[in-house]
């Protein structure tokens, strides 16, 4: 009888946590403000999330994997076109690094929001409407990545025809403007965390005092 209601209260737990994290909730008492946004970028990160999100967060891993495999191939065109633009002086490393890794960021952004799809977890719809929107979405990832393996395989053309580009100089230019672009979003989602977070605090502080207001 205890192993049953132990069951059911996991259950109900793990149901809750779906909840509060499809409704992009970021804080969870008692949890302080780090223990929060460790929390925040175990399921937010587009690397870290694949091996650390909460197994009850709606974003499910393939979704996950296919915005990653988004990120990589379109930061493989970038490294390339800047190779083939500049060669790979201190000029075509520093463009990679600050030009390169803004461009990322901005094709990275729109890809997670397709991940993520907060419409198809909106509680306040039909189920109906959300399924539609959760296989819409997911139909838009997958075109994207198309999109995105077919720069890659015009950047690698890029590196095949163009005579003074380097495959191992593009390799390793890649491998650090991803570590750079992965490392730099960090700050990024630390300034939306203390936003997101001051925000639900201050709301939830606001519906606690009202409940004690005496009309």
């Amino acid at each position: 009888m205890t192993a049953h209601r132990d069951r059911q209260h996991s259950r109900a737990l793990t149901q809750a946590t779906a909840e509060a994290l499809a409704a992009g909730q970021v804080h969870f008492p008692p949890n302080g403000f780090w223990d929060d946004f460790f929390f925040y970028v175990a399921n937010n990160h587009i690397v870290l999330s694949i091996f650390f999100a909460h197994p009850a967060h709606p974003y499910t891993r393939w979704r996950r994997f296919f915005v990653l495999l988004n990120s990589l191939c379109f930061a493989f065109l970038v490294v390339a076109v800047v190779q083939s633009m500049l060669g790979g002086g201190i000029a075509g490393q520093l463009l990679g690094l600050t030009v390169g890794t803004v461009l990322q960021l901005c094709w990275d952004l729109p890809t997670s929001m397709l991940g993520q799809c907060s419409c198809a977890n909106a509680r306040c719809l039909p189920k109906t409407i959300r399924v539609c929107f959760r296989f819409v979405s997911f139909a838009l990832i997958v075109c994207r990545t198309v999109l995105a393996i077919i720069f890659a395989l015009l950047g690698m053309l890029l590196v095949v025809i163009w005579p003074h580009v380097e495959l191992s100089r593009v390799a390793t230019d890649f491998g650090s403007s991803k570590m750079f672009a992965f490392v730099s979003a960090l700050p990024f989602m630390l300034v939306i965390f203390i936003v997101l977070r001051h925000c639900e605090m201050a709301s939830r502080e606001h519906d606690s005092s009202k409940r004690y207001v005496q009309v």
